[in-house]
């Protein structure tokens, strides 16, 4: 299965379908305070920053001060599914 992003366009059009093996995103959202916020992953970088292996790998930094890695490693596997999706969106 791909990912496809896809633009709703202006005037709240709705957005164009999905091709065959693909599901299109429509835009999300997320609840916040003051308002509410809405992101159009069409419209939406996805930066990630600093995935080190000394903080999160068996024998790095934090594992060898003794501080439990595990949350760390279980943020890897989603996170590269992001990455993967957001690579396969790209026009």
């Amino acid at each position: 299965m791909h990912l496809r992003l896809v633009h709703a366009g202006r005037g709240g059009a709705a957005p164009e379908p999905a091709k065959k093996g693909e599901v299109a995103m429509p835009p999300h959202q997320i609840k916040a305070i003051p308002e509410p916020v809405e992101i159009d992953p069409s419209r939406t970088a996805l930066i990630v920053i600093a995935m080190q292996n000394a903080f999160g790998s068996e024998g790095g930094m934090f594992d060898k001060a003794g501080i439990d890695i595990t949350g760390i490693q279980q943020a890897v596997p989603p996170t590269a599914t992001a990455i993967e999706a957001a690579r396969g969106s790209r026009t």
